[in-house]
């Protein structure tokens, strides 16, 4: 099973505002793969395929730190892109004041790595794919500056998710396997 773990967002209004943007990248001459409206969420660790057997060892060690932290919000701002604005492959939209999920995502990590899962090879960035691109133009380059200060909105970060990533050929199609509340208990 092909799966992540992930804070999904579930504000409609600020869903709106997200795909409003990655509706406004899609549309410059460049050639973009959009994230749909229903798959846009914060990635907090890609896993890769995992055996279905392994999900009981992660949700454990998920859930060892979603029980010390209580629901925080978390404002999605700024628009940028990986590997660089002057190259970019993946378009996103930013988080600020985001160490609290930034630390959850670490500690995850570093309990999975300990546990036989493969190790990130960048830092930790919280932020929100809208799309990925083929190839790129000056006019998304353009586009991508233009919102580098956006706003987007806030959202309230109270459970985690482990995802089930099904590609077919309209795309990929994500469902919950489990999900972990925070309870800052």
């Amino acid at each position: 099973m092909r799966s992540f773990i992930s804070v999904d967002i579930e504000d409609e209004e600020v869903l709106s505002t997200l795909h409003d943007l990655t509706r406004e990248v899609s549309n410059t001459d460049a050639k973009v793969n959009p994230v749909p409206r229903e798959n846009l969420h914060i990635t907090l660790k890609f896993l890769g395929d995992i055996e279905d057997t392994r999900v009981p060892e992660i949700k454990k060690i998920i859930k060892q730190y979603a029980t010390d932290v209580e629901p925080f919000p978390l404002t999605l701002v700024g628009m940028g892109a990986f590997p660089s604005t002057k190259r970019p492959k993946v378009v996103w939209i930013g988080a600020e004041n985001d160490q609290k999920l930034k630390n959850i995502a670490n500690n995850i990590s570093n309990d999975l790595e300990r546990n036989g899962f493969r190790k990130d090879r960048h830092p930790y960035h919280s932020h929100v794919t809208l799309a990925r691109i083929k190839w790129y133009t000056d006019q998304l380059k353009n586009v991508i500056a233009t919102n580098e200060d956006t706003k987007v909105g806030e959202i309230l970060v109270d459970n985690i998710k482990i995802k089930k990533s099904e590609l077919t050929r309209e795309g990929a199609i994500y469902s919950t396997v489990e999900k972990i509340e925070l309870t800052g208990s």
